[in-house]
């Protein structure tokens, strides 16, 4: 599945295979800190990996990156800038998609 789809509680458990590597572990702290939508869980994250968010003028989308570089300008369909930092995260890990499945 492509990073850039991920969304709800999908995202929160590829956030959460970020953190710890276990999927067990991941699922329940997926559960647990709804990443997408908790700026307590995302906040530190954010801070520590050093992610900028941006919003694109006169539009509802987010983008994020870890340097400006590493912004994808050509993205700018998240809802939101914890769903856009997530997916940042998570793409710095695991690349353009994540594997299928919880595996």
């Amino acid at each position: 599945m492509r990073v850039t789809d991920l969304e709800g509680s999908a995202l929160d458990y590829w956030v959460a295979r970020v953190i710890n590597n276990d999927p067990a572990i991941a699922d329940v702290m997926a559960q647990v800190a709804h990443y997408s939508t908790n700026w307590a869980a995302a906040g530190p994250i954010i801070e520590r990996e050093r992610i900028g968010i941006l919003a694109i003028d006169g539009t509802d989308c987010w983008i994020a990156g870890k340097s400006p570089e590493a912004i994808d300008w050509s993205r700018r369909d998240a809802r939101s800038p914890l769903v856009a930092a997530m997916r940042c995260f998570v793409k710095s890990k695991y690349g353009e998609e994540v594997p299928d499945g919880n595996d």
